[in-house]
């Protein structure tokens, strides 16, 4: 230490300035970065829970004001929740869906000619269930549209796939036979 000591004496005056500032700049990096920039980041990050908590309050008060009466509020959401049950119920069999969708073809004047579950492919976990239907059907073109449309926007959440029509020789000008996949869906 005494050794330091001489060798600091014996430097010139410029040097021991130089070693000074060089002491005093190390001392402020080490303050910034070990005091300065954590302190930033905690700010930084403080800010932004409270913008998020701000964001939150704001979301809060407009619906408290779009709201003002509570249950108003709770009974058109029973009222949504009613409708979602009954686009997707919690359990669909096969004789509800072919008597559902024999009075829906009858309605149009539709002849069935057959309609028979499909088997169903191996699901994987869902929180809802598939039915699939293969339908196959003969009738007007237009009547059996207006089918497939009130069948895709009923009263249950449906898809169509593998839709096919085809020309009917056999029939009136204007008929067709329609063969398509109806899968209907159901909570688990």
């Amino acid at each position: 230490m005494q050794e330091l000591y001489l060798q600091l004496q014996n430097l010139k005056r410029t040097d021991k300035y130089s070693l000074l500032l060089i002491a005093a700049v190390t001392v402020c990096l080490v303050i910034k970065f070990l005091a300065i920039d954590p302190l930033q980041n905690r700010v930084q990050l403080t800010q932004n829970l409270l913008a998020e908590e701000q964001q939150r309050l704001v979301n809060y008060r407009s619906f408290a004001d779009e709201y003002r009466d509570y249950e108003a509020f709770t009974a058109e959401q029973v009222q949504s929740a009613e409708m979602a049950y009954e686009l997707l119920p919690e359990e669909v069999t096969a004789a509800e869906l072919i008597r559902e969708y024999t009075e829906l073809a009858a309605k149009y004047n539709l002849r069935v000619q057959s309609i028979k579950p499909v088997p169903p492919q191996k699901q994987t976990k869902k929180v809802y269930e598939t039915l699939t239907l293969k339908i196959i059907l003969n009738g007007n073109f237009y009547k059996t549209a207006e089918f497939l449309d009130e069948l895709q926007n009923g009263g249950r959440f449906v898809t169509i796939s593998n839709a096919i029509m085809e020309r009917n020789t056999e029939g009136l000008p204007g008929s067709v036979t329609l063969t398509a996949d109806l899968t209907a869906y159901a909570l688990k």
